[in-house]
């Protein structure tokens, strides 16, 4: 799957994976190891080939 920052006004999408579930969201974990808390569904996809 893949997350989305944003980057000065720029969308960044990186590829992660899903760490936990935790109402009302996900907790993803990146490539380089670090953990986010997301909930708007915008902002998480899945990995595009």
């Amino acid at each position: 799957m893949e997350i989305c920052f944003d980057r000065a006004g720029l969308e960044e999408w990186l590829p992660g994976e899903i760490a936990g579930f935790q109402h009302p969201g996900v907790w993803v974990r990146t490539l380089s190891g670090g953990l986010w808390f997301v909930t708007n569904t915008r902002r998480i996809r899945p990995l595009e080939s």
